[in-house]
This record gives structure tokens, C-alpha cells and sequence, in this order.
């Protein structure tokens, strides 16, 4: 953590710094519509009429929820809901009771203590050797003035806790604190399924306790959910997901390498789906592209696997698990802005490693291509909302190869 303020920077100083930077990151982003968290709202709602939870199935995903809700609801902005049942069992019990207005507002507090600590969770797993007011500066400006944490805030993304339990996990886990490590990582995987992968980048790499308390608890909760929710839902929840993986869906915040490459490659598979306040473009993907983007997940997961183990702690921590971050969802079949949180996050190491100058540039070549303005003078330029897909996407993949870069050119230690 460095030699410097550590009288200062102990947990009193740590919680000072949380907070003035839950209050700042509330005066910066301002209360949105909260659209992503009414999802969960939505399907607790159609549980309790035994309504459709989750989206229709057809050939390709277009981010459509059940016609249901958009008959109770003309003329609204509605997203589907994606998650496991279980939380939409738990949310059903407070529909009643609390409204929807009081549960974002809620909801938004929380997640400004939660998008607060994301980057002080990776000053601790990076070891930076910056004062953890700079570092965790940087990362709450970087998160707050781009659309990776402004619009995760504005829309209460549950994304938002799922980022803050896989750095909390990766934090636990360097601290050796590996049952609670497991455990926040297996419910970050109970929320979105993809933090699994990472459960086995631990055991690929000899982290085998915090993947074993992975594995226990994500059991126990998988559990607990068939138990409370029926396994109905979850069989509409996996065929869902089943969909999603064989569609690629183009929208300006949708920053993955699948869609890139269809608008580049193969602009004829995209349809416009219209709705009320605009539109986006999707398409099923042919079985061969499938098969392909699985096939490059599993060798970047194979690469960063080796890569981890022969590296030094310091150089996993600082930059391979960013550089993992990165890379898992730019090859997802969906990914938005807001997945981005954890490795935006660790983006002050650049400013760490390389020094003000060439980290700062290195910082805003990332981040000016996914923020509002310089995407709103673009647009206002004429350029089409389809292109910014492409250049963030390309802005993210920049921040991941300079991740590994930096890792390639580091010292070699002996690995821990």
C-alpha cells in the first residue's frame, strides 16, 4: 500500500474517504429514471399475478420485456429483467409495501456507497503506492464523468453491486481472507452469472480455498433460489440467456467486440427495433460466430490463466485482474458501459505506473471516447449513434492492452 500516511490512512481515514466520496458522486451524477432497477421491480410485480418474468423467446434478443408489461405500460420505457428468480421472489414481497419511488431513492444511496468504494477497493488490491485520496480521485472521476459509472447511477444498475463484490472478492482474496472472498464472489455470480469465470482464473491460478468457498456458498444460494422460486423460472431464466448469447445487440453503450465486428463485417444480420423514444439494431449471430466468440472467451481466459500464474502477486493484482476484467466483457455476448466498473476502477494505476504525464494522456484516450459530451458533440456533428458503439468499444479494448502491456514489461518477481 506504500510507505506514506499510514496513521492517516487506517480504517477511520478509509471510511473518511468513502464517505466524501459517496457525497461527491451524488453531487456529480444527478437521479435518473431508474429504467434498469423498474425491471426487477416489474418482474416482482407479474410473480405476484403470475405474470412473465422474463422476456419472450424468439431468434434473436431484442431487449424486449414480456408484452404484458409494455400492455400494462404504453408508451413507458421498459427493459426486460435479466437477473436469476430469486431476487425477483425477494422484491415481491416489498411491492406492496413500499413504492417504487422510495425503493430507488434508496436504491440510489446505496449505490453511491457501493460505486464509492470501487475504487478504493482497487487501490487496496493494487497495492498503489498513490495517496488513496488520489488514486481513489481519479477512479471516482474517471467512473463518475464517463457513462460507465454515470448512467450504472442514473438507471440504480444493479450491475453497480455485482462491480463492488468482485472487487470486494479479488480485495478478500489478496488479503487471504479467502472464505469471505468466495463467498462475495458467489453472490456477485447469484447476481450476474458471468462472475464464474473468475471463480475459475482462482482455481486455474492455485487460489483453490477462495474457489472452494466459491463454490460452496454459489451452491447454497443456487439452492435456495430453485427451493424459494420453483425450477420453471430458472428453465425460462437459462433459455433467456441461451437467447441472449446467440443475438448481438448494437446500441451507443453496448461497448463489446461481437457487435463491433458485426456493424465492421456483417452489417446485413442488424434489424432496427423501434420503440418509443428511439431505437437500437440487433440480429442473431450465425452459429459458426457462436462458436467463435465462445471460443475466444475460453483462449483469453486460457492466456490471462497462464499469464497469472507465472506472474508476481503485485503484477496479477495491479494488472492481470484488470486486464481480466477488461477482457471478459468485451468478449460477452452483452455488455454495457456500466460492466466496465471494476476495471475502470484500477485505471489510476496508469497514472501509478507510467507517471502523470503519460498516464494522465494514456487515462483520457480511454475515457473522453465514453463520456457524454464529447459523445454528445459527435452526434450533434453528425456522426451515427452506431459508430460510438465502435469507438468505445475500441477505447476499452485500448485500457485492457495497455493492462496486459504494462503486466509484460513489469519486473519479474517470483509469482506468490
Amino acid at each position: 500500500m506504500g510507505t506514506w500516511g499510514k496513521p492517516l490512512f487506517g480504517p477511520a481515514g478509509t471510511l473518511g474517504v468513502w464517505a466524501a466520496l459517496t457525497a461527491l458522486i451524488l453531487i456529480l451524477v444527478p437521479a435518473g429514471s431508474s429504467n434498469d432497477l423498474r425491471a426487477l421491480w416489474l418482474a416482482a410485480e407479474a410473480l405476484q399475478r403470475d405474470g412473465a418474468v422474463y422476456p419472450q423467446l424468439a431468434p434473436a434478443f431484442t431487449m424486449s420485456p414480456p408484452p404484458e408489461w409494455m400492455t400494462a405500460h404504453p408508451g413507458e420505457t421498459l427493459y426486460p429483467y435479466l437477473y436469476p428468480p430469486l431476487w425477483a421472489v425477494l422484491a415481491s414481497s416489498l411491492v406492496e409495501i413500499v413504492a417504487f419511488e422510495t425503493f430507488a431513492w434508496i436504491a440510489r444511496l446505496l449505490n453511491a456507497v457501493f460505486l464509492a468504494a470501487c475504487p478504493i477497493l482497487a487501490w487496496r488490491i493494487s497495492r498503489s503506492t498513490l495517496p488513496l485520496p488520489v488514486f481513489a480521485g481519479i477512479g471516482l472521476l474517471a467512473l463518475s464523468q464517463s457513462f460507465v459509472g454515470a448512467i450504472a447511477l442514473m438507471e440504480n444498475q444493479p450491475q453497480i453491486l455485482v462491480s463492488f463484490l468482485v472487487l470486494l472478492a479479488l480485495e478478500r482474496q489478496r488479503s487471504d481472507a479467502c472464505v469471505l472472498a468466495g463467498a462475495a464472489l458467489a453472490l456477485a455470480a447469484a447476481l450476474k452469472i458471468y462472475p464464474v469465470l473468475f471463480a475459475l482464473l482462482w482455481l486455474a491460478t492455485g487460489a483453490r480455498h477462495a474457489a472452494t468457498a466459491f463454490a460452496i456458498t454459489g451452491g447454497a444460494l443456487g439452492a435456495v433460489s430453485i427451493l424459494v422460486a420453483g425450477w420453471p423460472l430458472h428453465g425460462a431464466f437459462l433459455e433467456t440467456l441461451a437467447m441472449i448469447g446467440q443475438s448481438v445487440l448494437v446500441t451507443p453503450l453496448s461497448y463489446a467486440l461481437a457487435p463491433a465486428a458485426v456493424q465492421l463485417l456483417a452489417p446485413e444480420l442488424l434489424t432496427y427495433h423501434t420503440v418509443t423514444d428511439g431505437g437500437w439494431l440487433y440480429g442473431a449471430l450465425p452459429p459458426f460466430a457462436v462458436i467463435l466468440a465462445r471460443v475466444a472467451l475460453l483462449a483469453a481466459l486460457g492466456a490471462l490463466a497462464l499469464a497469472m500464474r507465472r506472474a508476481d502477486r503485485d503484477t496479477r493484482d495491479a494488472l492481470l485482474w484488470p486486464a481480466a476484467l477488461v477482457a471478459v466483457s468485451l468478449l460477452s455476448p452483452l455488455a454495457w458501459a456500466y460492466h466496465y466498473i471494476p476495471s475502470v476502477a484500477f485505471a489510476p494505476i496508469l497514472v501509478d505506473r507510467l507517471g502523470p504525464r503519460r498516464g494522465g494522456l494514456l487515462l483520457l484516450c480511454v475515457l473522453v471516447p465514453i463520456s457524454p459530451l464529447p459523445a454528445g458533440l459527435a452526434l450533434a456533428w453528425g456522426l451515427g449513434a452506431e459508430n460510438l458503439q465502435i469507438i468505445g468499444t475500441f477505447a476499452l479494448l485500448g485500457l485492457g492492452a495497455t493492462y496486459a502491456a504494462m503486466a509484460l514489461r513489469a519486473p519479474r518477481n517470483l509469482p506468490a
